[in-house]
Formats: structure tokens, sequence, C-alpha cells
């Protein structure tokens, strides 16, 4: 009587290397998901992908603390010009008055 043995229980369980135990601290979005092929621990898959969320949430949160701080450093503030009636009278007797036609220079 021969019991046929899926693999992953052949191999007992793999063990986390220290490479992707490197890619997952580093870079968890793709590392992450070698984790679900059989044979990894629910721990270690669960801590990888925890470690996915918080990472993602700190990525998300500093890209928004970058764009606020660029929005907020880029804004300019147009500059209110006050006239005084005198300025405003001057402003319009000269708008006013004929101009000169203009002479093409060669």
């Amino acid at each position: 009587m021969t019991a046929e043995v899926s693999g992953s229980e052949t191999m007992g369980g793999r063990r986390l290397g220290p490479l992707l135990l490197a890619g997952v601290v580093v870079a968890p979005l793709p590392f992450a998901f070698m984790l679900l092929r059989d044979g990894y621990s629910t721990l270690a898959r669960t801590a990888a992908f925890v470690w996915l969320l918080a990472w993602v949430l700190l990525v998300v949160s500093a890209f928004n603390v970058a764009a606020n701080a660029f929005l907020y450093t880029s804004h300019i503030e147009p500059k209110s010009i006050v006239y005084s009636e005198d300025q405003v009278k001057a402003e319009l007797r000269k708008a006013a008055q004929p101009q000169p036609p203009a002479t093409a220079k060669p």
C-alpha cells in the first residue's frame, strides 16, 4: 500500500532564507507574495503581510507629507496693489490721450 505524499509534506516546511528575509524587509511588495508558496509557516506569512501593510502606509503618508510641503512652500500670494485716487486718475488720463502712430524701424 503506497500513499501519495504532497511536495510540501516531503519537504517538512520551508525555512525562510536570509536573502528572502532581506527581500521582505527591504522591498516587501514583491517578496511577501513569495511566502504564499507551499511550505512557509503562517507566522512568516502573517509577519510579512503585516510589514507590507505598515510599509505601504509609511510610503503613502510620506508621499502625502511631501506633496503637502510642496504645495505649501510653492504657494505664491498675489501682491495686493493699492492705488490712490490720484494715481487712478493719472492712469486714466494717460490712457485717454491719443497715442502717436508707431513708426517702423528698419
